[in-house]
């Protein structure tokens, strides 16, 4: 995913979160703009294990280029991946 289109979305106002699919199967839950960095080749995640904490566990990096669709967190998965209304 080109990483001027990640940006658009962290910038969005009011922001929407969103969830990342990437290629390997994993899932990401960006549920504020701080919890990624984008860089021009990969983004930085902030992980919490916790959702109650006000702690980051980790910073994951995953390569743009992996990162197969963004999807807003109020649209269900399952709507998003068949295309039904």
């Amino acid at each position: 995913m080109p990483p001027s289109e990640l940006l658009l979305a962290l910038r969005a106002r009011p922001f929407v979160p969103f969830r990342l699919h990437v290629s390997e199967g994993a899932t990401y839950e960006i549920r504020h703009p701080e919890m990624m960095v984008v860089a021009v080749a990969s983004v930085a995640v902030a992980v919490r294990a916790d959702p109650s904490s006000p702690y980051y566990d980790h910073v994951q990096i995953v390569a743009a280029r992996h990162i197969i669709r963004m999807v807003p967190l109020e649209q269900s998965v399952d709507t998003a991946v068949n295309g039904d209304n």
